[in-house]
């Protein structure tokens, strides 16, 4: 009986793989104009709980900044066509990410999710 509870302890303890986050991961997304976007992202570890994050979809490539609190990551980014924006992700227990983004002055907001390669 005490295994079984110590095993259902750990099990409801247990972080998301944080060896997961760097690396590059398939991406599936929908754009604030509800169109679907395909590619990868590319997390490169540049300090403790920061990641340099390099977006790959048909149109191009965007740069930006992630920085890890528990499981969630922040991203800070500027588009390609000279906008700023934000993304903020939750890693799950699989690996994934799933999360929001939005960028430029017009609120609207799209979705991705990141599949770890």
């Amino acid at each position: 009986m005490t295994r079984l509870i110590l095993a259902a302890l750990l099990a409801l303890c247990a972080a998301p793989a944080l060896a997961q986050q760097a690396g590059t991961y398939v991406l599936e997304g929908r754009g604030r104009d509800g169109a679907v976007y395909q590619g990868e992202v590319q997390f490169k570890p540049v300090g403790p709980e920061v990641w340099q994050v390099t977006w790959r979809t048909g149109s191009g490539v965007t740069q930006g900044l992630a920085l890890r609190q528990g499981s969630r990551l922040a991203v800070g980014y500027v588009s390609r066509q000279g906008e700023t924006g934000v993304a903020l992700h939750e890693l799950q227990r699989d690996g994934t990410l799933t999360g929001s983004w939005t960028q430029g002055g017009s609120g609207a907001r799209g979705q991705e999710r990141l599949y770890p390669r």
